[in-house]
């Protein structure tokens, strides 16, 4: 919701600049004047008439004004739209706990694609809802009859799906499966239909406000709106990365991660470090110890975050993605990262001075098997 609240108002600062390329873009297909009936009617609804009609006169100056600017206006609105996308994705591969992919040039490329893909998918959908549906069927000599109301209440529901689906299954910088992101968009449509039935709630509240506010009760209304669009888009992606990926089934089956699994893991993320800077392939980056070592990303933290406290490795860059060791390879003994990983200084204060704390310390000390055949009635007794 945090993330939904944030995006809010990056989308307000992009309306002008979307707007324009919207316009530009379904002016280029002849489907402008669907498209201004179809803002026009929804601002209505919103706002009402008297209302509506300002808005709409302020956005046809405003876009007006930005169409003038020619091609390096259209441009760094294109960036300006780009911006608010690479926030969408920053997101939405953080709640799937991977990252993005740092070929800037292949990630500017897959935003311009969905940008294009997702107007043409807006002018699908006003399409279906305007009459150009209707005359375009004529055109082709197809008749629908009574199945053309079907059709249009059908067909903007499979879009909204589709591009939610889109969403969760291209987006994040890992597989996703198939049901899983149909699963996720199927919700987040069942959400966008029961939030369009209290539609008719929301445009009388709108039309109260318009008459204290005026036209400013356009801009709480979309405030709002755009609040439950990316709540509703995030939230179906978290139950999707939930329903691939049950990241609390863990919990069923004995403890979350073994001391042994611990040090297992740990070693590991060390050795393909250090491999590929022994190697001359310089720094390691996270994606490559997801990909190589198969540990989920909030884990991969963690371990990276103690090595770099014990000071075995040390980040290349600001946003800690690439890591090369911190000191000479033949300086760093394994004695101290398996002491490090066991991570008997992490005991709290409370379990100080306890048979726990007796035991761990053994155990680090000389190794399970110095246990021999301790019980615990034995153990009791020494408590």
């Amino acid at each position: 919701m945090n993330s939904a609240s944030g995006l809010v108002y990056s989308t307000l600062l992009t309306v002008v600049p979307a707007l324009t390329f919207i316009f530009t873009f379904f002016n280029a297909l002849g489907l402008l004047d669907p498209l201004m009936k179809f803002i026009s009617h929804w601002i209505t609804d919103l706002a009402g008439a008297d209302a509506s009609a300002q808005i709409l006169e302020t956005l046809t100056h405003y876009t007006h004004n930005a169409t003038s600017l020619g091609v390096v206006g259209l441009i760094s609105f294109l960036i300006t739209m780009v911006l608010l996308i690479n926030k969408t994705w920053i997101v939405i591969n953080h709640i799937y706990r991977s990252t993005r992919s740092r070929n800037a040039v292949r990630r500017f490329a897959g935003y311009v694609t969905f940008l294009i893909i997702a107007s043409l998918l807006l002018a699908a959908y006003i399409s279906v809802q305007s009459v150009l549906f209707t005359w375009y069927l004529n055109l082709i000599g197809v008749t629908m009859g009574l199945f053309s109301p079907i059709l249009k209440t059908i067909a903007p529901s499979f879009i909204m799906l589709l591009v939610l689906f889109l969403l969760i299954y291209f987006v994040p910088n890992t597989k996703v499966r198939f049901d899983s992101a149909f699963l996720g968009s199927l919700a987040g449509l069942a959400i966008t239909t029961i939030f369009r039935m209290f539609s008719n709630l929301l445009t009388t509240m709108a039309s109260n406000f318009s008459v204290i506010y005026g036209s400013f009760a356009m801009v709480f209304m979309s405030l709002f709106f755009c609040f439950v669009f990316w709540v509703t888009v995030f939230f179906s992606v978290e139950l999707a990365y939930v329903h691939q990926f049950r990241p609390d089934a863990s919990i069923f089956k004995g403890l979350p991660q073994s001391p042994a699994l611990q040090l297992s893991e740990g070693t590991n993320i060390m050795i393909l470090i250090g491999s590929n800077f022994r190697d001359g392939k310089g720094e390691t980056s996270t994606k490559e110890l997801l990909e190589r070592l198969a540990i989920p990303f909030n884990r991969l933290q963690g371990f990276l975050d103690l090595l770099i406290q014990i000071g075995f490795i040390t980040p290349t860059n600001n946003n800690h993605t690439s890591f090369i060791p911190k000191q000479p390879l033949d300086t760093l003994r394994l004695q101290d990262l398996a002491q490090g990983l066991y991570g008997l200084e992490t005991i709290d204060e409370i379990d100080h001075d306890t048979a726990g704390e007796a035991v761990a310390q053994q155990v680090h000390e000389r190794g399970v098997t110095s246990l021999g055949n301790l019980t615990i009635e034995q153990l009791l007794q020494r408590v």
